[in-house]
C-alpha cells in the first residue's frame, strides 16, 4: 500500500495515473482519505477522474461536499461528473442541491447527469412531482444539436470506418423527457410503474432508448 501511495507522487505521469486507479483497490480507510486528496489537488484530468472513479466505487459520503460545489464548476465536464456521481454514491443530502440544478439550467449536457443521479435518490411523491415538472420543462425547450448528437465528419478520418448516423436532432430532449419518466416510477409514481412494466412486458428494453437501458434497469429494480 505504502508503495502505491508513493507511486501516486512519482515524476512519471504515467506511474502517477497507473497508481491512482490501484489505489482505488485498497479497502483501508487511508487509500480512501489518499484519493480525496488526490482528487481535490490534482490539476491532471485523469488522475481526478481516476480518484473519483475510486471514490465512487467506495461509495463516499465524504466526497460529497466536494461534489456538490463541484456543481457550480464552470468546466462542464467536472461538473458534469460530480452530478453523476452525486447520484452513484447515494446520500439523500444530495437530492435538494440536484434538484436546484436541474430547475435552473436548460444546458442538455449538465440535464444528462442530473437527471439521472435524481431518479436514483427519488423515494417520495414530492419527488415524483419535481420530475413531472420537469419533463414538462424539458418539452419547452427546442431541438438542438448538441454535444454528442452532431458528428465530425473527419472523425474517422483515415479509417475504413464510416462514422455512424447522427441522431435527430431532439432524441436528446426525448430521452431526458424518458428519464423523468423512469424517476417518477422510481419514486413510487403508480402511473410510472404501470408504463415502466408495460412496455417492457411488451417490447423488453428495446421498449426504451438505449440511452436509458442502465437508469430502466435501476429504477425497475427500485
Amino acid at each position: 500500500y505504502k508503495a502505491v501511495v508513493e507511486c501516486t507522487k512519482n515524476d512519471h505521469l504515467l506511474v502517477r495515473r497507473n497508481a491512482v486507479a490501484v489505489l482505488a483497490n485498497f479497502r483501508n480507510a487511508d487509500a480512501v482519505d489518499q484519493l480525496r486528496k488526490i482528487f481535490a489537488a490534482t490539476t491532471d484530468p485523469v488522475m481526478k477522474y481516476r480518484a473519483l472513479q475510486g471514490l465512487l466505487k467506495k461509495r463516499d459520503v465524504g466526497s460529497v461536499p466536494a461534489l456538490l460545489a463541484g456543481l457550480k464548476s464552470p468546466d462542464e465536464v467536472y461538473r458534469n461528473a460530480c452530478a453523476y456521481a452525486l447520484g452513484a454514491i447515494g446520500d439523500k443530502k444530495a437530492l435538494a442541491p440536484l434538484c436546484d440544478a436541474a430547475r435552473t439550467t436548460d444546458d442538455r449536457d449538465f440535464l444528462w447527469s442530473l437527471l439521472p443521479a435524481i431518479a436514483r435518490l427519488s423515494e417520495k411523491k414530492e419527488h415524483a412531482d419535481f420530475l413531472a415538472a420537469m419533463e414538462k420543462r424539458v418539452a419547452t425547450l427546442p431541438p438542438q444539436k448538441g454535444r454528442g448528437e452532431a458528428i465530425n465528419p473527419d472523425v474517422n478520418k483515415g479509417f475504413p470506418v464510416a462514422p455512424p448516423t447522427p441522431e435527430p436532432a431532439d432524441t436528446k430532449l426525448k430521452v431526458l423527457a424518458e428519464m423523468c419518466r423512469l424517476g417518477r416510477a422510481a419514486a413510487q409514481d403508480d402511473a410510472a410503474i404501470k408504463e415502466l412494466h408495460d412496455r417492457l412486458d411488451k417490447d423488453g428494453l428495446k421498449a426504451y432508448y438505449v440511452h436509458t437501458w442502465y437508469l430502466t434497469i435501476e429504477c425497475l429494480a427500485k
